[in-house]
């Protein structure tokens, strides 16, 4: 068999276009975490890069960074859309692409609950703490449940007790706190 690639350093930016026959496989190389923190900027977005994969592209294997259920990559783009090849390959599309995510999810959490409100007009605005726990969670699970629900007076917010994935907003809330307070987790460095 015979295969062809181009391929970019990501260094130098210089392009080539190699070939080779036999049994081979196209692996990656993971860039530095400092790379990665410097694309991605936002301290969110950083935390959900180092939740999902440790700031990593790639496996051990060198192949593309692969978690369940359906994950690839920095951010471990999954079914909400689809990555694409480039996105699973490449670590600056797959950041590019999770930031997008995060961004969309936080404007969906903010008409989903702005909605809340507009029919129940007792309910309070979510405070900036409370929007920062519904935008992580929102991220790893999507429309699966939000992470706050009304009280049973609806003039109030709890904590939704039947949504699975809430851990993972108090987790990454967790972690940009000790971010921000300067002792990051073992990893972030």
């Amino acid at each position: 068999m015979q295969v062809s690639a181009s391929v970019r350093d990501i260094k130098t930016g210089a392009t080539d276009k190699l070939s080779w026959s036999g049994n081979s496989q196209i692996l990656g190389m993971n860039p530095t975490k400092q790379d990665i923190k410097n694309r991605i900027v936002d301290l969110q977005s950083q935390v959900i890069a180092f939740k999902e994969s440790g700031f990593a592209q790639f496996g051990a294997d060198n192949l593309p960074l692969f978690g369940p259920p359906n994950g690839f990559g920095v951010m471990q783009l999954d079914n909400s859309p689809t990555p694409t090849a480039r996105q699973i390959w490449d670590w600056m599309q797959n950041v590019d692409a999770g930031k997008a995510k995060f961004v969309a999810g936080q404007r969906t959490i903010g008409q989903h609950y702005a909605n809340l409100i507009a029919a129940h007009p007792q309910l309070a605005a979510l405070t900036s703490d409370q929007i920062k726990f519904a935008s992580y969670q929102y991220f790893n699970s999507g429309n699966n449940g939000f992470y706050w629900i009304p009280n049973a007076s609806f003039d109030g917010w709890v904590k939704n007790s039947s949504n699975t994935f809430t851990a993972y907003g108090d987790d990454a809330v967790r972690i940009e706190g000790l971010v921000s307070s300067g002792t990051p987790p073992a990893g972030w460095q």
